[in-house]
């Protein structure tokens, strides 16, 4: 297929990299590896994550399934389905679906970010005239009833909490935005939008009553209820598409005018070479690193996605994704972990070079999309690169079969074979 889209061809090549990557560290039931987060990393379990990790597999999946018409991608979709029904728990929540605090479960954003995306698969699904997983529609309903609606709605707060114990007076953006987005999806497949609606509503209104109403950050979307939260532009690009989702459905106009306040507010916060700070403050400068590889191309495909194709940098961003793809087809994560700047000297941290499922899923659904269908070929490479660990000197290694770091002339400091659930050496 030949594509009119200047990046069409270059995103193609980079969507091959990353599926073949994604084969390599696949676990059986799903795809594992190390978490790097802003915070923490979790590098000793490596197992299969049930977390927002598959939100850009399905849905860069379901895009190159409509964009090719190639079954292989449904039969992905279909296989991913299954898999994840499978690692439900009987109260509803899912097993390993805490990222960077795996192996837990009841993750939040990351479990709704998760079913928000099953049901856009199956919707894709029913499109292409393919059945839908046994089992699918009742986990959706488990997970929503059960746990959603009975044990996260605050009664007092009138929106959603992050988890059971978790402290009645506060409530995260993240999590209010992932499962506003998750009910709107579920509503219209169930056939019972009405009876989300007024928790739709209510959701809502909590996140538009912390919208920043002026001065630089005006238009930011902050972490929490918290005062003085600070906002992670990443994580604040995601109620892009759920603002406009929700006034395209409901006609509300606030909706409309907050989702381009925070268009905004994220425009004016690119820096020149058109990445993203990774978070910013009400009383300080914003952070200059860890530059999140996969978080910046979340954020463009938000812009993208919401009608700001002109504003949102896509050729760029697909040169910057050429440039963090390493020859195994995996993305860095970062660029700055452990650094004042991004252009420090020296080895990067091996934080910085580690490809992480959680944030190249990001960078495959963009690139996907992107793609406009074209086939790239790409053929993986062993990597070798030198890192620092704790400020010390490593080799960063990857193969199809594995992932080390050893420290210069001290040793292993992390061994995973790729497949296994646990890392044979996790020193790090």
């Amino acid at each position: 297929m030949n594509s009119q889209h200047p990046d069409g061809q270059p995103a193609a090549v980079l969507v091959a990299g990353l599926e073949a990557w994604f084969e390599s560290i696949r676990t059986g039931d799903g795809f594992g590896g190390p978490a790097v987060g802003l915070q923490r990393a979790s590098v000793h379990f490596c197992g299969p994550g049930f977390d927002g990790r598959w939100e850009g597999l399905l849905d860069g999946w379901g895009t190159r399934l409509r964009q090719t018409g190639d079954a292989a991608y449904a039969a992905r979709l279909e296989a991913g389905l299954r898999a994840i029904r499978a690692a439900q728990l009987p109260d509803g929540v899912f097993r390993n679906s805490y990222f960077d605090h795996n192996p837990f479960e009841g993750g939040m954003p990351h479990e709704p970010i998760l079913l928000a995306a099953v049901c856009r698969a199956r919707r894709t699904l029913v499109d292409a005239s393919r059945p839908v997983p046994d089992g699918l529609d009742e986990m959706l309903a488990l997970y929503v009833e059960e746990h959603l609606i009975k044990e996260l709605w605050s009664k007092q707060l009138r929106t959603f909490k992050d988890w059971l114990q978790s402290d009645f007076g506060h409530y995260s953006v993240p999590a209010v935005t992932a499962t506003v987005d998750l009910l709107l999806e579920y509503g219209e497949i169930s056939g019972n939008a009405a009876r989300y609606e007024p928790f739709i509503a209510a959701a809502v209104d909590s996140l538009l009553a912390l919208q920043v109403a002026q001065g630089e950050m005006r238009g930011a979307l902050p972490l929490s209820n918290r005062r003085g939260e600070a906002t992670v532009p990443a994580y604040a690009a995601r109620c892009l598409p759920v603002l406009q989702a929700v006034h395209r459905r409901t006609g509300r106009a606030d909706c409309a005018q907050a989702g381009n306040a925070l268009a905004e507010f994220l425009l004016r916060c690119r820096r020149a070479d058109g990445t993203y700070p990774p978070r910013v403050f009400l009383a300080r400068p914003p952070a200059a690193t860890p530059v999140l590889v996969g978080g910046g191309a979340g954020i463009v495909h938000a812009l993208l996605r919401t009608g700001h194709s002109q504003e949102a940098g896509v050729s760029a961003e697909v040169v910057r994704l050429a440039g963090a793809q390493s020859a195994s087809g995996g993305l860095d994560t970062a660029r700055g972990f452990g650094r004042r700047t991004v252009d420090g000297k020296g080895p990067p941290d091996w934080r910085d070079v580690m490809p992480v499922a959680g944030w190249s899923d990001k960078a495959y659904a963009l690139l996907a999309e992107v793609s406009a269908g074209n086939r790239g070929h790409f053929t993986p490479a062993p990597v070798e690169r030198e890192v620092t660990v704790r400020g010390q000197r490593a080799l960063f290694r990857e193969t199809d079969t594995a992932l080390t770091i050893d420290a210069v002339n001290a040793g292993a400091l992390f061994r995973w074979t790729k497949g296994r659930q646990w890392a044979e050496v996790s020193l790090l």
